[in-house]
């Protein structure tokens, strides 16, 4: 799909460079060019768009791919352009099994529920293990199964209710559970926060209790959490966001409120919960003793929470984002028509090099510990390559031991640093390998296959992918900044 915005100063959808010298000729690119929604601005079937969507007009935006303007093109393009399509039909099944009849499919696009056992046990897998446990002072998690404890949630998102009928009616309406826009799956029955926590509780049996306070308040909360007298507050925050409009700030709604509780809450450890769509900033962090996220988890958002924090699952995931410490760290929004990106390479986690951040990119902590020893490099065609890294330039491997005292999963990261030479970022992920899980004492090697293009540079269209002559350093380890 292209685009809305311009590329070096023509319109994405109708840029002939990319779409049809860089996609279809130089990367071989077989399938077929739609137009995100009215975003066309002349007809661009020769400049590389296959498929105008959606294919009518409004008082504001004027069709293009109309009978007498196809009737200009050739048969050969448009024979090319009706199979880039008919291809990608058969290729997925749409001609053998269709959904439904287009245009007559609002049912199926928001209506159906298609779902079953072995999904709703799938989402509730992938939740748990995409909890990530961003800060763990003192072992304050998981909680002591072993004796009474009352907890506190505090925060109008540990209790937030899902939608679904204003979902439906306005598509791009999101939650904390999921997001908003034409790629949403509106999550169901959803189970809180403060729902999985409770049940979590009854399983304990009667020392546990769970006690909540969902307004936004500061000294109500704070008297609140005084009058309960708990073992633990968890304070939680959420944030939405959708298609077709940029996030207003990277907070998190009611930051002032939870900031405000975490600091006034010197006597009894606070635990963060947070639900967010990407990067987020987190004022309150430094007065909590831990810290756990999801991005928007759906259905079982409670249930995936409360698992951790009992520890009946030890949390593996690690950050695809990093959480900045502040809006002026990360690389501002251009509100202009034109937009110069300055920053070329150094966006992503590259651009927080040398900035203090609140969680770098692949962090994730365990409840167990994990070491690194034996790093080893192979060179293709030499003895010993591992049968992961067959077809390889070069091979890195490791050994990860579980150093703790508990079974864990790790995710291990390859991080690649080019020569200076290069004009690339300080460095650059190449691979991770998540391992099974290890009980206290187990290793496990894993391996990490680096390709010739991986050790490549782009050096603009005339050159293309080129190799660069000096010395490349490989890193491994369980971050971005813990290698």
């Amino acid at each position: 799909m292209c685009s809305y915005n311009k590329i070096n100063g023509e319109h994405a959808c109708g840029n002939s460079q990319n779409l049809v010298e860089d996609l279809k000729k130089t990367m071989q690119f077989d399938g077929f060019v739609m137009s995100d929604w009215w975003a066309l601005h002349r007809f661009a079937a020769e400049d590389g768009v296959d498929q105008e969507m959606p294919g009518d007009f409004t008082p504001y935006n004027q069709a293009w791919f109309t009978d007498e303007n196809l009737d200009t093109l050739s048969d050969e393009k448009i024979n090319d352009m009706v199979q880039r399509q008919l291809v990608m039909m058969y290729r997925y099944g749409l001609v053998e099994n269709p959904v439904c009849q287009p245009p007559h499919c609002d049912y199926e696009i928001y209506k159906a529920v298609a779902t079953s056992p072995a999904h709703q046990q799938l989402n509730l897998e992938l939740a748990t293990k995409a909890v990530t446990l961003l800060k763990n002072d003192h072992g304050v998690l998981p909680l002591s199964k072993a004796s009474s404890t009352k907890i506190a949630l505090v925060g109008p998102a540990c209790n937030a209710q899902q939608p679904v009928d204003e979902q439906l009616q306005n598509w791009m309406a999101g939650s904390y559970y999921n997001i908003g826009g034409s790629g949403r799956v509106i999550a169901d029955n959803v189970t809180t926060i403060l729902a999985g926590i409770t049940a979590k509780c009854a399983e304990q049996g009667a020392g546990c209790t769970a006690h909540s306070y969902n307004g936004t308040d500061v000294e109500a909360a704070l008297a609140f959490v005084k009058a309960t007298s708990p073992s633990v507050v968890l304070i939680c925050g959420g944030a939405t966001a959708s298609e077709g409009k940029d996030r207003d700030s990277l907070s998190v709604d009611d930051e002032a409120f939870l900031t405000s509780v975490a600091a006034g809450l010197a006597d009894v450890p606070v635990v963060a919960l947070t639900m967010v769509p990407a990067q987020t900033l987190m004022p309150w962090i430094d007065d909590c003793a831990g810290a756990l996220n999801t991005f928007f988890a759906g259905t079982y958002t409670g249930d995936a929470f409360a698992s951790a924090i009992f520890g009946d699952s030890n949390p593996s995931a690690k950050l695809p984002v990093t959480m900045p410490k502040s809006e002026a760290d990360t690389i501002l929004p251009c509100v202009e028509e034109r937009c110069e990106y300055t920053e070329k390479l150094m966006v992503g986690f590259p651009a927080y090099e040398g900035k203090e951040v609140n969680f770098c990119f692949g962090h994730g902590l365990s409840y167990t510990t994990f070491a690194y020893a034996e790093l080893e490099l192979v060179r293709s065609g030499d003895d010993g390559l591992p049968r992961a890294c067959l077809g390889s330039a070069v091979c890195v491997s490791a050994t990860v031991k579980n150093s703790g005292t508990v079974p864990g999963v790790e995710v291990a990261q390859l991080y690649l640093e080019f020569p200076s030479s290069a004009g690339e970022p300080p460095k650059l992920l190449r691979g991770f390998v998540r391992t099974e899980e290890l009980q206290p004492g187990a290793a496990v090697k894993v391996s990490f296959p680096v390709y010739h293009s991986d050790l490549q540079v782009y050096a603009g269209r005339s050159k293309g992918w080129q190799s660069v002559d000096g010395l490349f350093k490989f890193h491994v380890g369980s971050s971005s900044r813990d290698i």
